[in-house]
C-alpha cells in the first residue's frame, strides 16, 4: 500500500467547523486515490529518524490540502475515513 504525508483539512470532524489542518499519513488505493489517513504523529526512535521524518513532512507542505471528499470512502462530513 502506498502512503505519504499530506495536509488534511479536518475542520468539520475535528474542530466544529473552524479551520483545522492536520499533517497525517495518507494511504492510497491501487488507482492512487486517497482512501484513509492516520492521526497526526511526530516521533521517532532516533535523532536521524526524526530528521528524515521532518524532511518527509516538509515535502508534504508542497502539495495541496486534501479535503474529506478527496477520499474514496468519504460518506459524511462528521465521519472522515481514517486508517
Amino acid at each position: 500500500m502506498k502512503w505519504n504525508y499530506r495536509m488534511v483539512d479536518c475542520s468539520e470532524s475535528e474542530n466544529g467547523g473552524e479551520p483545522w489542518i492536520m499533517l497525517c499519513e495518507v494511504f492510497y488505493d491501487d488507482d492512487g486515490k486517497p482512501m484513509g489517513y492516520s492521526a497526526p504523529c511526530v516521533g521517532s526512535e532516533t535523532a536521524e529518524g526524526m530528521k528524515e521524518l521532518l524532511a518527509m513532512h516538509a515535502h508534504a507542505l508542497k502539495h495541496p490540502v486534501l479535503k474529506p471528499e478527496d477520499f474514496t470512502d468519504y460518506n459524511e462530513p462528521n465521519h472522515p475515513t481514517t486508517a
